[in-house]
């Protein structure tokens, strides 16, 4: 079980740091959210449009200006148009969701804590942090080779880095403004 400690000294991170994470990933979902708000009204605008555009054609119907044909022609665009958005919109609504929060707050909890869990855990509460931050442990030889999990490999790539988020600005809405220009 030794050979697994180097794992967790690779993933251990220190509350300054997970505070870091965090507040970078809150400000790009901040951001995320920004933009895909913005999305969703355009899709909500073009929604508005297709239900004047189907009463103009209604109107154009009762003044017989159009056939029934081609009314029904017209409303079946629009119909499928409106499906297009509406699963457009419903899809943006999906994305702006705080469902990933939750697994970056435990992955964040976990690195800070790794170590102490391993060094106080019991063997069964060591195996579930394995599971948790190692995948194909293999044994060739007397090496023990694994790979990280996606979250804890980044968090290690991360660790490696004292700048580890090269385009942080000092002046976080100066940064803002080049990214939107």
């Amino acid at each position: 079980m030794k050979a697994f400690e180097p794992a967790l000294d690779k993933i251990s991170i220190s509350e300054q740091r997970a505070k870091e994470i965090a507040d970078a990933l809150n400000e790009t979902d901040r951001m995320a959210k920004e933009a895909i708000a913005s999305e969703m009204n355009g899709y909500r605008k073009a929604l508005e449009d297709l239900h004047k555009r189907r009463l103009s054609y209604l109107d154009l119907l009762a003044d017989k200006v159009i056939s029934e044909k081609d009314y029904a022609l017209k409303l079946e665009q629009i119909e499928a148009d409106q499906k297009h958005f509406t699963k457009l919109l419903e899809d943006a609504q999906y994305k702006i969701s705080d469902a990933w929060k939750l697994t970056a707050e435990t992955v964040l909890e976990l690195a800070k804590e790794a170590k102490e869990l391993w060094k106080k855990g019991s063997m069964t509460e060591r195996l579930e942090i394995l599971k948790r931050v190692c995948w194909n442990p293999i044994l060739d030889g007397v090496t023990l080779r694994y790979g990280l999990r996606k979250p804890f490999a980044t968090l290690a790539e991360m660790s490696e880095k004292e700048d580890w988020r090269p385009l942080r600005d000092s002046n976080s809405c100066l940064l803002r403004e080049r990214e939107m220009s």
